[in-house]
């Protein structure tokens, strides 16, 4: 089953891909139109023809996040027995034999995430290339799983997981982002097959939106980074308080690290790394991790300062600084268990 998110299509390349699919004996064929302009009504309806094709409509442009929603809920109450399904581009870039080779990748590897990835060589376009490779190190660094192609849109989605996708947020093209974080928090297996590149007239078809629709996708990235600075705004405000009574580096960072890490627990649990269960256990691990971090925090501490001279404040943020990629490695690691998944390329 095949779902096509389209606004003001190229005609020619959705219809020919249409065709091929249907000759390739694909016998379901969901196009979302997503509120397309009215010139496009009569294009649309053509498709209706074709008996594979299913046209689902918006009224006006949600975006394609909201388009895949509206498809994913629509397999679930009309489709159960499906048990995949396959997301492909309208504008051209997708073959039909990459897009079949997704599709013999979900039935041999089943309850399994696949991304037909591209290799990104001289002939991508800049805005294409220098997106995804962004996209793709930033992935790597705040989510802990190394994906070559963050930004394809050709993916093979198990029906098992459409509930949980159709609650992640985003209804542009961060739901592709998005999506991704909620299949590696749920640990399903993520595989890659390579697939060909592919971009008509320097990709002048796509509606992607380099500055906008970047800043939303790194939005979903923001969040990650929102509570750790939370907590250390906290923890460097309490530590200045206590240090300018007590004049005590100890006492001081005691004192602000208790505070400061209750705010960084909850905000972390519930809208970092979504977990609901296992509270006990997680706080008992998050605790021992304060402690750590902590103890390497007050040996920083001193060592910048009686050592080297530089002033307790400055001292403070250098250390924090430091041990900030330490500690949300080690939160999402072990304390959240979320680094449980791993990325197999289709040649392994």
């Amino acid at each position: 089953m095949i779902i096509i998110p389209a606004y003001n299509p190229p005609h020619e390349a959705l219809l020919k891909l249409i065709q091929e699919l249907i000759q390739l004996n694909v016998e379901r064929i969901i196009i979302v139109n997503d509120g397309s302009d009215a010139n496009n009504n009569s294009f649309f309806e053509s498709l209706r023809e074709y008996e594979a094709c299913v046209i689902l409509k918006h009224s006006v442009n949600l975006g394609k996040g909201r388009a895949l929603k509206t498809a994913f809920n629509h397999v679930l109450n009309n489709y159960p027995e499906a048990s995949f399904v396959i997301t492909a581009d309208a504008d051209g870039q997708h073959r039909p034999a990459d897009i079949v080779r997704v599709v013999t990748s979900s039935l041999k590897s089943k309850n399994t995430f696949i991304i037909g990835v591209r290799s990104f060589g001289d002939n991508v376009p800049f805005r294409s290339k220098f997106g995804n490779i962004l996209t793709k190190h930033i992935f790597r660094i705040l989510i802990g799983v190394n994906i070559s192609d963050t930004q394809s849109g050709l993916r093979g989605i198990p029906t098992s997981i459409l509930p949980k996708l159709l609650k992640v947020s985003g209804e542009g093209y961060e739901y592709e982002l998005g999506m991704l974080i909620a299949v590696n928090e749920s640990k399903m297996p993520i595989q890659e097959v390579p697939v060909e590149t592919v971009y008509l007239d320097g990709n002048k078809s796509s509606k992607f939106n380099p500055l906008i629709d970047s800043m939303k996708i790194y939005f979903v990235f923001f969040r990650f980074m929102f509570s750790s600075f939370t907590a250390a705004l906290i923890d460097f405000l309490v530590f200045m308080l206590v240090y300018s009574i007590t004049k005590n580096i100890l006492s001081s960072l005691i004192g602000s690290r208790i505070i400061a890490s209750l705010v960084n627990f909850f905000i972390n649990r519930r809208l970092v790394f979504h977990r609901r269960q296992g509270f006990g256990f997680s706080l008992i691990k998050y605790y021992i991790l304060v402690c750590f971090i902590a103890i390497l925090s007050y040996l920083l501490i001193s060592l910048l300062h009686t050592k080297m001279g530089i002033s307790i404040p400055l001292s403070k943020i250098m250390a924090e600084t430091t041990l900030f990629f330490v500690s949300f490695s080690l939160q999402r690691n072990y304390v959240f268990n979320i680094l449980k998944n791993e990325v197999v390329d289709e040649k392994d």
